[in-house]
């Protein structure tokens, strides 16, 4: 009779375990609406370099710096510094291909980099290229 309890026991804390893993919590909800919003802010503005570019979007979003690297570590499973990261070499290999007779400072200072050569290392250390060497291999791209 105690076994059959301590069976029941098991099998019940074993099926709110399975439920809580399939089901979303609300702050896997909240961080996902907020991903999104996240997501939305990065294509509907210009993403420019900036050391404490983290901050200029967590506050929007309502969020602390600590939450929000919570949140892309849950959502995008990597860092806010390494989302936005992304959309910016976006933004840069756009630049760079669509508007191929600018020179590469003015694409670099465009886009909130205060010298060439730290354009060059941000580049250089994503893409292993620099940018005018990405500039001459997708030159004849077609998107």
């Amino acid at each position: 009779m105690e076994e059959d309890r301590v069976e029941w026991f098991r099998k019940a804390i074993n099926e709110l375990l399975q439920t809580s893993i399939e089901t979303p919590t609300s702050l896997d909800q909240f961080f996902l609406a907020k991903a999104v919003q996240f997501i939305n802010m990065l294509e509907d503005s210009q993403v420019t370099y900036n050391l404490s570019y983290v901050l200029n979007y967590a506050k929007p979003l309502g969020m602390s710096d600590r939450n929000m690297r919570r949140m892309c570590q849950q959502i995008f499973h990597t860092s806010p510094a390494e989302v936005i990261n992304t959309h910016l070499m976006q933004q840069i290999a756009t630049h760079l291909v669509l508007y191929p007779h600018e020179q590469i400072s003015g694409v670099a200072f465009g886009l909130g980099f205060e010298h060439e050569s730290t354009f060059n290392r941000f580049m250089k250390r994503r893409l292993n290229l620099h940018p005018s060497g990405f500039r001459k291999e997708f030159s004849n791209a077609v998107f």
